[in-house]
C-alpha cells in the first residue's frame, strides 16, 4: 500500500526548487516522534505563505512511515504552505501506544510547530491531510476543539482531507482491519475490542467539524466505499460543508487511471487552497 501511494504522489506532484525542508526533526521524546518540515525559503515565494499543512501517513495504524509523503510535502511547500510530514507512535497492542497516543502525538507535533516559530498566521489556519489510518486519524483530529490546544495566537482548523480512511470500526466492511484494530484499542479479547472500537468510531460531528473532502476507490477491497459514504453522509447531516469523490480505483490509488490520479491530487490541492481564503 505504501509503495502504490509513493508511486502515485511521485508520478504527479511537482519538482520543487526554492524550498527549505528539514527531516526528521524530534517533536517529542519517543523514538517515533519525528516529522519533516517543508516550506518555500524565504524570499521565494511570489505571494505570501497561505496556511498550514498537516500531512498524516497510513499503515494500519501499526506500520507505515512517513517516508512516502516527502514529495506531496514538497509541492505543497511550493504552493505557498508551510507542512510537516508526521510520524507517530504505532500501535503494538501496549496501553502505551494505544489510542488516542497516534491522534495526540499529531497534535503534539502542531503545538511543536508553533512553538519553534514555523506556523504562518495568527489565528494559525490547518488544514489536516491523512491516508487510510491518517484519515482516520485526521477524521478524528476534527472532533477536536482547538482552542483546548493552547496555541499562542490562536489555531483554526480550515479542513480535512480523509483519503480512504475507514471510519466505523466495527462495522463487517472493517473486518479486514480487526487484528490491526484490535492493537490500536490494546484489547486481544474479541467482546473487548469490539466495545473499544465501537466507543472509538462514534464521532462527535457537529456543524462546527472543519470542511472536509473524503475521497475513496470505488473497488476499494480494504476499506470499502461504504465506509466513506456513510462518513460523507453523517457530515451533510450535520450541516458541515463536505465534498465526496469516489473514483474508479481500489485502496492508495490502486488501478486508478493516470488522469484519475492527477485530477485526485488537483481536486486536494484546490480544496486546501480554498480552506485558507
Amino acid at each position: 500500500m505504501i509503495c502504490l501511494l509513493w508511486l502515485a504522489i511521485q508520478g504527479f506532484v511537482s519538482q520543487v526548487a526554492a524550498l527549505d525542508l528539514r527531516e526528521n526533526l524530534p517533536y517529542g521524546t519517543h523514538p517515533a516522534q519525528v516529522l519533516d518540515l517543508c516550506r518555500p525559503e524565504a524570499g521565494a515565494m511570489p505571494r505570501p505563505r497561505t496556511g498550514n499543512v498537516v500531512l498524516v501517513h497510513g499503515g494500519g495504524w501499526t506500520g507505515g512511515d512517513k517516508a512516502p509523503l516527502t514529495p506531496l510535502c514538497k509541492t505543497l511547500a511550493e504552493k505557498g504552505h508551510t507542512v510537516i510530514s508526521v510520524n507517530y507512535r504505532l500501535a503494538d497492542g501496549s496501553a502505551a501506544h494505544a489510542w488516542p497516543a497516534q491522534r495526540d502525538d499529531v497534535l503534539a507535533a502542531l503545538r511543536w510547530m508553533k512553538a519553534q516559530g514555523y506556523m504562518v498566521g495568527a489565528p494559525a489556519k490547518v488544514c489536516f491531510v491523512g491516508f487510510s489510518a491518517g484519515g482516520h486519524i485526521s477524521a478524528k483530529i476534527g472532533e477536536v476543539d482547538p482552542a483546548t490546544l493552547a496555541i499562542a495566537g490562536g489555531v483554526t482548523f480550515s479542513c480535512i482531507v480523509d483519503n480512504f480512511g475507514p471510519i466505523d470500526l466495527v462495522a463487517e466492511t472493517a473486518d479486514k482491519l480487526r487484528p490491526a484494530i484490535c492493537r490500536l484499542v490494546a484489547a486481544p479479547e474479541a467482546e473487548t475490542c469490539r466495545e473499544r472500537a465501537a466507543a472509538l468510531s462514534r464521532m462527535a460531528i457537529t456543524r462546527t467539524y472543519p470542511r472536509t473532502l473524503v475521497i475513496q476507490g470505488k473497488t476499494d477491497q480494504l476499506v470499502p466505499p461504504s465506509q466513506s459514504e456513510n462518513f460523507a453522509k453523517a457530515l451533510q447531516n450535520a450541516g458541515v460543508n463536505t465534498r465526496l469523490i469516489l473514483y474508479d480505483g481500489g485502496h492508495s490509488y490502486e488501478r486508478a487511471a493516470p488522469e484519475t490520479v492527477r485530477g485526485l491530487w488537483q481536486a486536494q490541492y484546490d480544496f486546501i487552497a480554498d480552506a485558507f481564503q
